[in-house]
């Protein structure tokens, strides 16, 4: 004898599985990312410290003549060196600005991959700056190029971070118009339909 399902049993398990993994996976590429963004950070700056830090010869190695080269700073300081010392206030305002983005672009995340790439370069970057300033007191710089101030892989994806949240609030507003245009096409469509049915009665 045939059961009739029974709704919320067995059968709906599955299918709740599926939505929870399809929530959860591209906040699994965002944690991946950063996570990569992280770890290229400290690799690069515990090589350079290695290679070029304090007890090294030299503290700089040219590439390109003056334009380009690889230089041991240490920054104690923020961006160009503002709040140079502040150790816990920088690391506070770098995990409030990171704490921030998750929350405005939550739900971007979801719908495009191009916020989540950026939010993870960001959270990496701002991640990596903010561990190595709690434990040596200051960010190791290192990428020289021209007169230009001293970064390194943390600001790279820090500046990547934001040109891609830049673009996509940009190219994204058209998107969203979209939808709309297309929904009011389909109910004007089926308005006239209704119309047509009512005639031909």
């Amino acid at each position: 004898m045939h059961q009739p399902h029974q709704p919320g049993g067995s059968g709906g398990e599955p299918a709740l599985t599926q939505v929870g993994q399809g929530a959860a996976r591209p906040w699994i590429g965002v944690a991946t990312v950063s996570a990569g963004t992280l770890a290229l950070d400290l690799l690069s700056k515990r090589s350079i410290i290695e290679w070029l830090g304090r007890d090294a010869s030299s503290h700089r190695w040219e590439i390109a003549g003056q334009l380009v080269a690889f230089e041991y700073v240490e920054n104690a300081g923020a961006a160009f060196g503002l709040f140079a010392g502040r150790v816990w206030l920088l690391s506070l305002v770098a995990l409030v600005v990171a704490i921030t983005f998750v929350y405005l672009l939550r739900e971007a995340v979801r719908q495009d991959h191009l916020p989540g790439i950026a939010l993870g370069l960001l959270v990496g970057g701002a991640a990596g700056n903010a561990l190595e300033r709690v434990r040596l007191g200051h960010v190791t710089d290192f990428i020289a190029i021209g007169i230009w101030p001293k970064f390194n892989i943390a600001d790279t994806a820090i500046t990547v971070g934001l040109i891609l949240v830049a673009s996509y609030l940009l190219w994204r507003e058209p998107e969203e118009e979209r939808p709309t245009a297309r929904k009011a096409a389909v109910g004007k469509e089926d308005m006239n339909n209704d119309e047509s049915r009512h005639t031909t009665r």
